[in-house]
Order: structure tokens, then C-alpha cells, then sequence
């Protein structure tokens, strides 16, 4: 492992978690992974813009309430059309990891943020290698809202540009199959007991 990931990654592991693999994405994997979101957005922004400064026959200007409802519109619009030009720019500060228990994604910049998925929370695991090896390793599918249909475009999680994309295919398929934590019952109490008051 480089053992500079390795001084990110490592704080963000539970006491007694063991970091089995870490890396990071290259810029170009990283614009990639969701470039769908970015064509979405340029879509909506071109769609709401017209609706906002075309005038119609009643009036030959926009009017001002027109414009006040469409600025939130224009925003999630520009949101979703800027994806890839800020996966594109946090590439350099987004690390990977694989315990013997999660999957971390650390990012340290604008502000430290980790998030963790568990062997309950990985899908499909799909990899995409490239002629040296290197590729982007697929696990989970997040749609917004929660809403999930045909029409839906979620958005792609997984480790982008990683080297020996095969290999950590594998170390995520391992920690997939890891058979559930069973709770610890032996210090908990029955609640459907009656209670007794001592003799």
C-alpha cells in the first residue's frame, strides 16, 4: 500500500479495523464516473433558460417573478451540469479504502468528510479495466431522492482510476460475502417478561 494514502485513510478506521487496501482516483476516472449527471444538467439549464428569457406573446421582456421562480432551477441545473468539472478538481483530495469491515471514501478538502459503506450496503460490483491493469471498480448505485425507476440516472459510487482494478474487485467481493455480525443478546434484557416484584 503507499504508505502516504495509508497516513489519510488509517485515522478514519475503528479501533481494532484492520486497512486491507487504499488508493485514490486520477482526475480523468473521477470526471468521468458520473458524466451522465453533467449532460443532464446542461440539458435542464438550456431548457430552463429559454423558458425564463424567451419572451411570449403577452409580453416582449421576461418578467421579474418569471426569472425569481426559474433561479432555482438554473442552480440545480448548474449543480448537476458542474459534476464533472468538481469530481475533475477533487480528485487530488479524495482517498479510497478497504478494511476488513467497510468501505471508506475520505475526502479531505474543502472540508474533512468520510463516508463508509458497510457489506450490507454494497450492489453490483462491476470493474472496467484498461490495458495496464488500472480501471474503475463499481459497488453501489445511489438515486436521488430515493427515487428509483427506469427513467432514473443514479449516481455511479465505486473507486475510479485505481491500479489493479481486478485485485480490489476481489477485496470487495470478499468483504461482500462476509457473513453477518450476530448481536451480542447475552446481557440483554427480555422486555416481553412480566414484571415481578422480589420476594
Amino acid at each position: 500500500m503507499d504508505t502516504a494514502i495509508q497516513r489519510i485513510v488509517q485515522p478514519y478506521a475503528e479501533p481494532g479495523e484492520r486497512l486491507i487496501w487504499c488508493g485514490k482516483p486520477t482526475r480523468d476516472a473521477a470526471a468521468l464516473s458520473n458524466w451522465m449527471q453533467s449532460l443532464i444538467g446542461l440539458a435542464f439549464l438550456a431548457i430552463t433558460g429559454l423558458l425564463i428569457v424567451v419572451p411570449d406573446d403577452a409580453s416582449p421582456k421576461p418578467s421579474v417573478s418569471l426569472i425569481i421562480l426559474g433561479l432555482p432551477f438554473l442552480a440545480v441545473g448548474f449543480w448537476m451540469a458542474s459534476r464533472t468539472l468538481r469530481d475533475y478538481l477533487l480528485a487530488d483530495h479524495m482517498f479510497y479504502g478497504v478494511t476488513d469491515q467497510r468501505i471508506l471514501i475520505v475526502r479531505t478538502w474543502p472540508s474533512p468528510t468520510v463516508k463508509s459503506y458497510n457489506p450490507d450496503d454494497i450492489g453490483d460490483i462491476t470493474t472496467a479495466e484498461n490495458s495496464d491493469g488500472s480501471g474503475d471498480v463499481q459497488f453501489r448505485k445511489e438515486y436521488f431522492g430515493a427515487v428509483r425507476n427506469a427513467n432514473a440516472i443514479p449516481e455511479r459510487i465505486g473507486f475510479w482510476g485505481v491500479p489493479d482494478a481486478h485485485g480490489v474487485s476481489l477485496q470487495i467481493h470478499a468483504l461482500k460475502s462476509q457473513p453477518p455480525n450476530e448481536p451480542d443478546n447475552q446481557n440483554e434484557t427480555d422486555t416481553n417478561q412480566p414484571f415481578r416484584w422480589p420476594d
